[in-house]
């Protein structure tokens, strides 16, 4: 199954982290308040998982799962 596209405003809206899965990509128009706004969602839930930059988009994260990997 591909992974889905998640586009997200970071400035005016907070996205939910909880429904990302493996692989799952983010667009975001910060990257920096997308990394902030994740490094905030694993210390309140303590999820396991990292945000990967896109080596082709610039606004580009991948959600990585730690269990899975």
């Amino acid at each position: 199954m591909p992974p889905k596209v998640i586009r997200v405003d970071t400035k005016t809206s907070r996205y939910r982290f909880d429904q990302l899965r493996h692989g799952d990509a983010l667009q975001v128009s910060s990257v920096a308040g997308a990394m902030e706004m994740f490094r905030r969602w694993k210390k309140t839930k303590g999820r396991r998982g990292r945000l990967i930059p896109s080596r082709d988009a610039f606004n580009t994260l991948f959600f990585i799962e730690d269990d899975i990997v």
